[in-house]
């Protein structure tokens, strides 16, 4: 049941968009419901809402001076005026289940902005990822890890900020200079994971398809 009471005025078909056009008797707001979700007043006829999300605004008068608006963590910047939960994730290596554990881990509330963080929570988030990959501190499960048994050590390991990009790099050019198929997929510049070729991911020259004689 609606709050309150619509009426269904008419439907507006064009140039493949649609919108059913319904009326709020109580606010007067003309709502376009379909592809378009723009929203008007019927007095006035301005634009209430244009359809698109709405960002959440930080009044950057009520931080403080001690606010930090770029956080430095495992060799890289951590955007300040974004929830830690949120801005961990610009670490390469840390997606949105890392960042969770991290913020578990350390004890810190993933919701708080970076920039409010103090140096005894950086330091607990610090610590936090230097332990990750140790279940035994952690309590985070092998699967949870982006380097399992390492080539090298064997060891369980997780890999944050340039190591990635440099142990890939490692990985490629061991298995270029083998000369395995990876590595000379690789050395080609084509798909290594069994793709189609034929018809997607086609470079070059721009030719028409040819029959077969």
């Amino acid at each position: 049941m609606l709050k309150h009471p619509m009426r269904l005025l008419g439907l507006f078909v064009a140039s493949h968009n649609f919108a059913i056009i319904l009326i709020d008797t109580e606010s007067s707001l003309l709502y376009r419901a379909g592809r378009s979700q723009s929203r008007y007043n019927v007095a006035t006829g301005q634009l209430v809402y244009s359809g698109e999300p709405i960002m959440a605004k930080i009044d950057e008068s009520e931080l403080g001076d001690d606010f930090r608006y770029i956080l430095r963590l495992a060799m890289a910047d951590v955007d300040g005026m974004k929830p830690i939960g949120l801005g961990l994730t610009s670490i390469t290596g840390v997606g949105h289940r890392t960042a969770t554990a991290l913020c578990e881990i350390a004890g810190v509330d993933k919701k708080k902005l970076g920039g409010n963080l103090s140096d005894d929570e950086l330091g607990k988030l610090s610590d936090a990822i230097e332990s990750y990959a140790d279940e035994s501190v952690s309590g985070v499960p092998t699967w949870m890890l982006n380097r399992q048994w390492d080539l090298h050590s064997g060891a369980e390991m997780h890999l944050f900020s340039q190591d990635v990009s440099m142990v890939q790099k490692e990985d490629i050019d061991r298995q270029r200079a083998v000369k395995n198929y990876r590595g000379i997929r690789h050395a080609l510049g084509k798909r290594v994971r069994g793709q189609r070729t034929r018809s997607n991911g086609r470079t070059g020259l721009t030719l028409g398809v040819q029959r077969k004689k």
